[in-house]
């Protein structure tokens, strides 16, 4: 109707990761909303958050409004998770595992560790580089049954220090 949009606040109480600020911007208003990834809880790599604005408009005093988010990871990992079907029991299973850094940044593989010692990772303390090769070795020492593990491998990087690789295996 021609009159300035005067937006008074807004808020997402369940996501304060989401900084959010309004300002005038001639007849118009601004929000600007900032993703705040340090504050972003561990493991939470995207989310839908609803955000609720307050204008001085009295047909429109409130209204929402979802925002969609998603987080790339400073370091990518291929495969993502590691899977063996009807493998057969008493056979060394390995598989590569390829840790990019996105920006091209090197990095280090520190450590690494699992939630069973039939898992095993390899190539852990090479040079620093922008993509590291590693790889997921399920001894020949496991008894036949399904078993479902992880693989947590630790970095340099501050923006991804800690990487957990899902390794299932149903042996026979």
């Amino acid at each position: 109707d021609g009159n300035p949009v005067v937006l008074t606040g807004a808020e997402a109480p369940g996501a304060p990761y989401l900084h959010l600020a309004t300002h005038p911007d001639g007849k118009d208003s601004v929000l600007d909303l900032k993703l705040a990834g340090p504050e972003i809880p561990k493991g939470q790599d995207m989310g839908i958050e609803v955000v609720t604005v307050r204008t001085t408009n009295p047909q429109l005093p409130i209204f929402r409004v979802n925002v969609q988010w998603q987080v790339k990871p400073s370091i990518t990992v291929q495969p993502s998770a590691i899977a063996w079907s009807e493998a057969k029991a008493g056979q060394e299973l390995r598989m590569e595992l390829e840790l990019t850094q996105a920006q091209g940044k090197a990095f280090r593989v520190t450590n690494a560790s699992s939630t069973n010692p039939i898992l095993t990772v390899e190539g852990v303390g090479a040079s620093a580089a922008a993509k590291q090769k590693l790889v997921i070795v399920f001894s020949a020492k496991a008894r036949p049954g399904r078993y479902s593990e992880k693989a947590t491998i630790l970095t340099d990087d501050p923006q991804r220090p800690s990487i957990e690789i899902p390794v299932y295996a149903v042996l026979k």
